[in-house]
């Protein structure tokens, strides 16, 4: 793997490596990495620069952890001295110190990646010993109400950007991820099936049935293309030739709306739409070939969500009076 690659990676878990200061250094090294390689052909694993990014990535290591929690619990310990039953004690002071499961399950993969990276580079003769991470309810539970949609799309049709109305559009109506929607190609849509072809998370194909109103929608798009074929969100500026960040302008929308930034996000839409389908009372199998989800217990949490919604229903028909058994009624007489 590339170094960029782990840069880009880790960029990800900014909260466990020491926040904004550190994110943005990440970001910085993965946009210069990307930059040396389309001017020069050279990437970070060349040996000219690795030994230097290793250097720096030490460097970032021993000022981002000082800040939070692996420097100051295990101090001057050797890594490759530091067993399961260290890391469980570890996970033990994270809980008592407050910490959320997922926080501390990032912060235990950042020492994962961390002895990963000084194994391949040769500090360790073997990767560090890691323990099994905690699973995590991570559902999404905030669903995006039907005015709440109204108001973020005529947001979205006062921005300056192009493609912002269109993206959320698509997204309120398929549940694909965002770079799913913004790789999309018109030579991929096929209006007579309602399918859009689209390469989705993990990386394998797969058709993504399409609502009337978002089939004629695109046709509109298609017409007005200047490339009948080519990207539904095409870009100049982007080396892949499409869109590959949608945030500012969707952060505008949100904001403009005046809706909540931290509940009403890409993905927020996705759960919402998929919520919607299985609100119909659709079957599994039909809302898993609209979400993508390969995974039936994915799907199955919309269906119990679904399942609670009708309990509920049930208990304010029946209005908390509940009728004996006629059966119970003779059993106390005898």
């Amino acid at each position: 793997m590339r170094l960029e690659q782990s840069f880009q990676s880790e960029a990800a878990q900014r909260d466990a490596l020491g926040g904004d200061d550190i994110y943005s250094l990440l970001k910085l090294l993965g946009s210069a990495a990307a930059l040396i390689k389309s001017q020069t052909g050279n990437t970070w694993s060349d040996w000219k620069t690795a030994a230097a990014i290793r250097a720096a990535w030490k460097s970032l290591i021993a000022e981002a952890s000082p800040k939070h929690h692996l420097k100051p619990y295990f101090k001057r310990q050797r890594a490759d001295r530091i067993t399961t039953f260290t890391l469980r004690k570890f996970q033990r002071h994270c809980r008592e110190k407050g910490l959320a499961e997922s926080t501390i399950n990032n912060i235990l993969a950042t020492y994962r990646r961390m002895g990963r990276r000084l194994h391949e580079w040769g500090d360790l003769a073997t990767v560090p010993e890691m323990i099994k991470l905690e699973p995590v309810d991570n559902r999404r539970t905030h669903v995006i109400s039907a005015t709440e949609e109204t108001r973020l799309l005529e947001a979205a049709l006062s921005d300056s950007h192009t493609h912002i109305w269109l993206f959320i559009k698509i997204a309120f109506a398929t549940s694909l991820r965002r770079n799913e929607i913004l790789s999309a190609r018109f030579e991929n849509f096929y209006p007579e099936r309602r399918r859009l072809r689209t390469k989705v998370k993990g990386g394998r194909w797969r058709d993504q049935p399409l609502t009337r109103g978002i089939v004629e929608i695109l046709k509109r798009e298609h017409e007005m293309a200047e490339d009948p074929k080519g990207w539904i969100f095409p870009s100049t500026r982007a080396p892949s030739g499409h869109m590959t960040h949608i945030n500012g302008p969707f952060a505008r929308c949100v904001k403009r709306a005046g809706l909540n930034l931290s509940l009403v996000t890409p993905h927020a839409i996705r759960h919402t739409a998929i919520t919607r389908l299985a609100n119909t009372g659709a079957g599994v199998r039909t809302i898993q070939e609209f979400s993508g989800h390969q995974s039936i217990a994915m799907v199955m949490r919309y269906v119990h969500a679904q399942d609670e919604i009708v309990n509920r229903a049930l208990d304010d028909m029946e209005g908390g009076t509940i009728e004996e058994h006629p059966a119970s009624r003779k059993s106390r007489r005898s």
